[in-house]
């Protein structure tokens, strides 16, 4: 068999991440290419009424197939002496504090409002790509899984009316 490879590269978990057992936050990473594939679509959730349309994201593993509703999309630097600095990469939180942290920075630096509740037992999902004329500059869109029982109805009707742009 012959390897192609594809010039795009590949979407990716982070590697401090492990799928076994999960942790707390996944955080993907794909190149936001001009030809929209990757996460080159991305940027186009800047735009609520995008998301209005279809506000919950579908995420599979080998060990799980889960739902994914929004609470914050962010533009954020990796360089850690800018005052946009934000490290994103935090797959386990030690103490509910560190999440509530993790979640309310995002959420301080949101473009886009969301009514999305967060509760310490919540798992995240967090996709990354690069953003902008600046090199360190990246866009996240932060997700909360669907908790069992929760009705996606609702959930789906709440976001088409309540994601506006701040």
């Amino acid at each position: 068999m012959e390897l192609t490879l594809n010039p795009a590269g590949s979407a990716f978990l982070d590697e401090a991440n492990a799928i076994r057992p999960l942790d707390d936050n996944l955080i993907i990473h794909a190149h936001n290419m001009k030809n929209g594939t990757m996460f080159g679509k991305l940027a186009r959730l800047l735009d609520p009424a995008i998301l209005r349309r279809e506000p919950l994201l579908r995420f599979d593993t080998l060990y799980q197939d889960a739902l994914y509703v929004p609470y914050a999309l962010t533009i954020f630097s990796i360089n850690s002496a800018a005052s946009d600095y934000f490290d994103v990469v935090q797959t386990s939180f030690n103490t509910p504090e560190a999440m509530v942290d993790y979640v309310n920075w995002l959420r301080a630096h949101s473009l886009l409002d969301f009514p999305t509740q967060i509760q310490q037992d919540d798992r995240l999902l967090t996709l990354v790509t690069c953003h902008g004329q600046d090199d360190d500059e990246r866009l996240a869109l932060a997700l909360r899984a669907v908790r069992p029982g929760e009705d996606t109805g609702a959930l789906r009707a709440q976001l088409e009316t309540q994601i506006v742009r701040r």
